[in-house]
């Protein structure tokens, strides 16, 4: 009997995983598995790591140059082998997403004005990595619809309160901070410019009301 480690979180089979690489590809349903949450989904499953009474499925061995693990159907939970062209084979390892390469599509998403897609691929990052500052950066982005990062200094309102900023902004190092931080003071001197305008300029009692309303606003943003 092999010498299991992990268990797979998408078929829940055990498996054998090297433990050295963050992400592999399960040998039993060729999924991209990340591989500290299966080491600790084993260890919750066997503490003793006595896996006798488990029924073990049938494996193979991990695809070799030329060759690629496919389902068998019928619900049976083995696999099989299968020749292809060598040209067109990719190792299996390298087609698992890092957090860099998801990033790259973030960014590509929202340049292309596709906020769904960018704030999908924004999740995904934060189950590999929870405290990813971009991963929260292109949420932020997505949510009000901008396409570069200094174009968040054109919004219309600050963006303080929200919960993605806040999050971007606490697991940012202190050069992103900056960065952040002076998009929405940006924001808040453009208000304040606006409405000591408006106030200058007022020549009737109805731009006077309008001018006080937005230095109300202004407060607000404190």
């Amino acid at each position: 009997m092999p010498e299991y480690n992990a268990i797979c979180p998408e078929c829940e089979k055990p498996i054998y995983s090297d433990t050295d690489k963050e992400s592999v590809i399960c040998p039993l349903c060729g999924r991209p598995i990340y591989v500290p949450r299966a080491v600790i989904l084993f260890e919750d499953a066997f503490p003793t790591k006595n896996v006798e009474d488990y029924e073990t499925p049938q494996t193979v061995a991990p695809p070799m140059h030329g060759e690629r693990i496919i389902s068998l159907g019928n619900g049976d939970q083995a696999v099989k082998t299968e020749t292809v062209n060598t040209d067109d084979t990719v190792n299996p390892a390298q087609t698992v997403p890092t957090v860099s390469s998801l990033l790259k599509r973030v960014f590509m998403f929202l340049e292309d004005g596709e906020w769904e897609n960018a704030a999908v691929y924004c999740e995904k990052i934060l189950d590999i990595a929870p405290e990813n500052p971009q991963a929260y950066l292109g949420k932020l982005m997505a949510e009000l619809k901008i396409r570069e990062v200094s174009g968040l200094s054109e919004c219309a309102e600050p963006f303080e309160n929200s919960p993605d900023y806040k999050k971007a902004l606490r697991f940012a190092d202190s050069a992103l901070k900056a960065e952040l931080s002076g998009y929405v003071e940006s924001i808040k001197v453009r208000a304040y410019n606006k409405a000591k305008m408006a106030m200058e300029t007022a020549s009737s009692p109805k731009d006077y009301e309008q001018a006080t309303e937005l230095f109300k606003a202004i407060e607000s943003y404190r």
